[in-house]
Formats: structure tokens, C-alpha cells, sequence
């Protein structure tokens, strides 16, 4: 059942009103001035205003009379207009508004439903740390492509073997070309004279700096999005 706060309001009141009031007088009133509630439900609501020192609670021994008053607190609130039910804890929670928690649905949209990024790198000291970047290890990719290909640039300057690996979770997909042969001033293809290679890394959609950046635009201002 949800919390209702207009009964902690109808206790508060009814103090306020009449200073002290011992716990069936104040029962009574309550369910007078606001509806009537069950005991269970008054308690639940009493337990939780003196917790969170809204009202005290005093009795001169066991069996007798449990009086409660108005803390300096709630009466100071009371007076200002200002009352508030929320606990310490959930008081110390930053406010969140409607429009940063939409913001932060559609960032995740489109962080889910996004493009692929190209990275391209000749060192190998720039691919680890590209992997790292995403805490992989050479060891964790699976191998899809095996050397044994040649190609030819798409400019035809140079042929080169390829091999290719993705990442355990198909995120990302990674492509080494090494070239083989390249091409002299007069069209001829020699040996490549020293080692080249680049890695063409393919990450699934945008990083997150990259999302917030980009000059992106959604088809519509506002929309409902559901769990589904």
C-alpha cells in the first residue's frame, strides 16, 4: 500500500493544536480530522515520525500513558510553512530533475542504437592500448581470418595479406593488413622494403564522449519510452 504522507500531516496538525496529547486521544483525532485508519496504519505512521524526530514520545514508566509533542523541528517547519517528511537518508539524495533523467534515457538510446567507429593504427605499442582501453588482451580475441589472403589496395599501390579477429563479446571487430608488395614510380610491384602494417579496429557504435559531441539528431523532441 503507498505511504500516505496526509496522515503524518493530520498528526502534525492535530499536536500543533493541542500540545500534547496522549496515543488514543490523538487517534481519535486523527481519524476525526482526516479518516478513519487502522491501528496498524496509525502506528506505522507514529513509528516513523518519531524516527525521524518529527515528534517525541514520553511516559512515566511501564503501563502508564505514552504522551507525544511536536519536536522544536516540526513545529519550526510547521511555523515556516516548509514541512517535509523525507528521512535524513532520502534527504541527502541529489534532487534528479524530469529533464536531466530524460536526457540521460536518450543518451542511453542512443549509446544502444548507435553507429559504428573506425580506428585505425601502424604501431603495435598504439593497438595494445587501444585493446586496453576495453581491458582486452591479444589473447582473448578469436581469430576469423587466417593470413592466407592477398588483396590489392583499392588504388592498386601496393598487395597485402589480411587477417582478422573479434573481440569475445562481437563488439568489436579487428582487421591487420600487412603490406607485401608495393608499387615503384614506373607501376612495378616490388617487396615491400620494410615492415608495414595497419590495424583497422570496428567498434560497435559511439563512446560515450563521442555520443555526447556528435551532432546528432532524433527524429523526434519527445517520445515514451518503454521497457520493452
Amino acid at each position: 500500500m503507498k505511504y500516505d504522507e496526509k496522515i503524518d500531516i493530520a498528526i502534525i496538525k492535530c499536536l500543533e493544536k493541542y500540545g500534547k496529547l496522549h496515543y488514543n486521544a490523538l487517534y481519535d483525532k486523527v481519524c476525526s480530522k482526516y479518516k478513519r485508519i487502522s491501528p496498524d496504519t496509525f502506528n506505522t505512521h507514529l513509528r516513523k515520525l518519531v524516527a525521524d524526530r518529527y515528534i517525541e514520545k514520553s511516559s512515566s514508566g511501564i503501563g502508564r500513558k505514552s504522551w507525544y509533542t511536536l519536536t522544536h523541528k516540526a513545529s519550526q517547519q510547521t511555523r515556516m510553512g516548509t514541512l517535509d517528511f523525507k528521512s535524513d537518508k532520502e534527504r541527502a539524495k541529489p534532487r534528479v530533475s524530469n529533464e536531466v533523467v530524460k536526457r540521460e534515457k536518450i543518451y542511453i538510446l542512443l549509446l544502444l542504437f548507435r553507429h559504428r567507429s573506425i580506428y585505425k593504427f601502424d604501431t603495435e605499442s598504439g593497438f595494445n592500448s587501444f585493446l586496453h582501453q576495453f581491458k582486452l588482451t591479444r589473447s582473448q580475441l578469436i581469430q576469423t581470418r587466417r593470413p592466407n589472403f592477398v588483396y590489392v589496395s583499392g588504388d592498386g599501390s601496393y598487395r597485402y595479406l589480411e587477417m582478422a579477429w573479434r573481440s569475445p563479446l562481437s563488439d568489436i571487430e579487428i582487421t591487420r593488413q600487412d603490406v607485401i608488395h608495393r608499387k615503384d614510380s614506373n607501376g612495378k610491384l616490388h617487396p615491400a622494403s620494410q615492415s608495414e602494417f595497419y590495424y583497422y579496429c570496428s567498434v560497435k557504435g559511439l563512446t560515450e564522449r563521442e555520443t555526447i559531441y556528435s551532432d546528432l539528431r532524433l527524429p523526434s523532441s519527445s517520445f515514451r519510452i518503454t521497457k520493452e
